[in-house]
């Protein structure tokens, strides 16, 4: 088990952790796999924010989510991304445990990402796919 270290990805990372799939016997942790044997998960079901450093911006092109224990089925995902203080996107995805789903977010040049379960349930992510970008156009 592995907090995801700041500077990855040259971004700044809280309560994203990541995991060998077979450590906990929550069943989205296996289900929840699209590549290699790590998943990642947000620590005891804490809200997860990605940043960029003062100044920059990233794309989230997204990611496969799921919820990790089935008395979860249900969950919902809150997605909410900012740029420069501004509340530019906010959306919703439903999560199950028995297998992911591939969340499309197309998010352009935000500085700063949060992914909240409603009910402070762990979700499970794989494949999370940023781009380094530009500054917005005005």
């Amino acid at each position: 088990i592995d907090k995801i270290p700041n500077n990855h990805l040259s971004l700044h990372w809280d309560y994203l952790l990541a995991v060998h799939n077979q450590e906990y016997r929550g069943p989205g942790y296996v289900n929840g796999l699209t590549s290699g044997h790590a998943v990642a998960y947000n620590s005891s079901g804490h809200p997860v924010t990605i940043s960029a450093p003062e100044g920059e911006f990233f794309d989230f092109v997204g990611g496969y989510f799921s919820v990790a224990w089935p008395t979860a089925e249900g969950e919902v995902l809150n997605i909410a991304a900012w740029r420069e203080s501004q509340l530019v996107s906010s959306s919703r995805l439903t999560l199950s445990y028995l297998g992911p789903t591939w969340l499309e977010a197309d998010l352009r040049s935000i500085d700063r990402l949060t992914l909240t379960t409603s009910h402070y349930w762990q979700f499970v992510v794989d494949d999370l796919t940023f781009r380094l970008a530009k500054p917005p156009l005005d």
